[in-house]
């Protein structure tokens, strides 16, 4: 009975479970005994998380965020990709995040099966909101007046678009740029990048240097890649400059929050980090946890103190 219940549901709390607050965090627990979610096989966790990626967009609009029109969505994406007819990105974005002249926040998380608003699924599921999505983010974002654009880089289905999900995602970055971010009036961007959105940002650097640059504050990334689709990654000078100054990588490490790593420190080095032709010049910092996952919410704090410090 319970399978078959399953089976028709709609949403999280069809499918037997909901989010609740313990101990002061947001946790997901069965609807039946409030228990804390237990692995029950590849599919019923395929299935679980496709409701918590769209319980998660719903707490983005609870949050004050509206999401893009289908319209918009499909501009942020390059033709060849459209062309496959893909299930297309959803973007999310503060009301005046196109019409205010002031800071702008963009997000980027990483590879995989993480949507708009997810840092680490698995973290959403068997921790916390708060440890998993932006949520926070967002939280400390609007505490500042900030305007705050959430892109959707893993939108497409390489098996259905033939498509590497690196190369859809970074035209995903290049074309939202074109079609959103460029005409904007905000003057000031600061990117928060996880992962495989540190790629994304370093090829919008690399590819429209001279829009994005003049308004780009600071580059905030937790453990990110730096390589490019192509190496030797050869980007132009202003851009090594100002990545050398203005940008900060807080990795996975066991040293204490903010401490700086070392190369030879550094666990992602090998293949992830970095294939720049002249050196890599952003700088690495503990993230305080030995965990990919949970780099960007063990650093969130540094990383506004980061992004506060870069803006004055």
């Amino acid at each position: 009975m319970e399978e078959k219940q399953e089976a028709k549901a709609k949403n999280l709390s069809e499918f037997g479970y909901h989010y609740v607050n313990q101990d002061g965090k947001t946790r997901l627990v069965n609807k039946a005994d409030n228990k804390p979610f237990v692995f029950q096989g590849p599919d019923h966790y395929t299935e679980l998380s496709k409701f918590v990626r769209e319980e998660v967009m719903h707490r983005l609009r609870n949050a004050g965020l509206v999401e893009a029109s289908a319209e918009t969505a499909a501009r942020c994406i390059s033709a060849r990709s459209l062309a496959s007819k893909p299930d297309l990105p959803r973007i999310f974005h503060s009301p005046q995040a196109f019409t205010t002249p002031g800071v702008l926040m963009v997000i980027l998380q990483g590879s995989g099966a993480v949507r708009t608003g997810l840092w680490a699924q698995r973290l959403a599921i068997s921790e916390s909101l708060e440890s998993g999505t932006v949520l926070p983010f967002l939280e400390r974002a609007k505490q500042r007046g900030w305007e705050v654009l959430c892109l959707d880089p893993n939108y497409a289905d390489p098996k259905k678009d033939g498509m590497p999900q690196s190369v859809s995602a970074v035209e995903h970055v290049l074309c939202s740029f074109d079609h959103l971010l460029a005409s904007c009036p905000a003057r000031q961007i600061v990117f928060v990048c996880h992962s495989a959105g540190g790629q994304g940002i370093l090829e919008l650097l690399r590819h429209r240097t001279s829009l994005v640059l003049p308004r780009t504050v600071a580059v905030a990334l937790t453990d990110a890649v730096h390589t490019s689709l192509h190496a030797p990654f050869t980007v132009p000078d202003p851009v090594l400059k100002f990545l050398a100054s203005h940008s900060r990588d807080w990795v996975a490490s066991n040293l204490p929050l903010d401490s700086p790593v070392k190369p030879s420190e550094d666990n992602l080095a090998q293949g992830m980090r970095s294939c720049f032709d002249s050196g890599d010049p952003i700088s690495l910092v503990s993230a305080g946890s030995p965990d990919h996952i949970w780099t960007s919410y063990c650093a969130m704090e540094s990383i506004f103190a980061f992004l506060d410090s870069e803006l004055k």
